[in-house]
C-alpha cells in the first residue's frame, strides 16, 4: 500500500490573469524605484551606524559611556543590511508576479517598522532616556509612512491578487 498521496500531472496550472486589465503604475513605481531606493537607504544607514557617523566625533566617548550601545548598533546595522537584501528580493518577486509577493512586501514594511521600534526601545533603555524623548519628527514620519504603506499596499495588491499565481 502506497503511503504517499499520488498527484496527477494532468492538472493544469492556473491561467495567469492579463496584467493589461489593471493599472500597474504603483506596482511599477515600487519595483523600478521605491524598493531599490529603500534598499539603498537601508544599506547607507547600516554603514552609517557601523562607522559611528551617527554620533559624530564623540563616537568613542559615547560607546565608552553607554555600555552595550556599540553592540546594539552593530546588530541593528546587520539587520538593516538584511532588510536591504530582502527589499531587493521582494522587488524581484513582485516583478515576476510570484505567488505570495504582495505578502512579502507587507512583511518588509512591518519588519522595518518593528525593527525601528525595537531599536528605539533598546537605545532608550541603554541611554536611560524616556522613549518619548527619542521620538523625533523624522522617526514619527517614517513610522507613520510604514503603517500607511502596509495598508495602501494591502488594498492595492488584494485587488490584483489574480496576477500573482506563479
Amino acid at each position: 500500500m502506497d503511503q504517499y498521496p499520488q498527484f496527477s500531472d494532468n492538472t493544469p496550472d492556473p491561467a495567469p490573469a492579463n496584467p493589461d486589465r489593471y493599472s500597474l503604475k504603483w506596482h511599477k513605481f515600487l519595483i523600478y524605484f521605491s524598493l531599490w531606493a529603500g534598499a539603498v537607504m537601508n544599506a547607507v544607514t547600516a554603514f552609517s551606524v557601523v562607522s559611528g557617523n551617527r554620533y559624530g566625533a564623540e563616537t568613542p566617548q559615547v560607546y565608552l559611556y553607554y555600555n552595550g550601545l556599540m553592540v546594539l548598533d552593530w546588530m541593528y546595522a546587520a539587520v538593516l543590511f538584511a532588510l536591504a537584501l530582502f527589499s531587493i528580493y521582494v522587488r524581484f518577486q513582485l516583478a515576476g508576479f510570484r505567488k505570495g509577493a504582495p505578502k512579502k512586501l507587507i512583511l518588509l514594511y512591518v519588519g522595518s517598522l518593528a525593527l525601528g521600534l525595537l531599536y528605539l526601545v533598546a537605545v532608550s533603555g541603554i541611554v536611560k532616556l524616556p522613549l518619548s524623548t527619542m521620538l523625533d519628527q523624522q522617526t514619527l514620519i517614517s513610522m507613520t509612512t510604514s503603517v500607511f504603506m502596509c495598508g495602501a499596499n494591502k488594498v492595492y495588491y488584494d485587488k490584483r491578487s489574480e496576477l500573482f499565481v506563479y
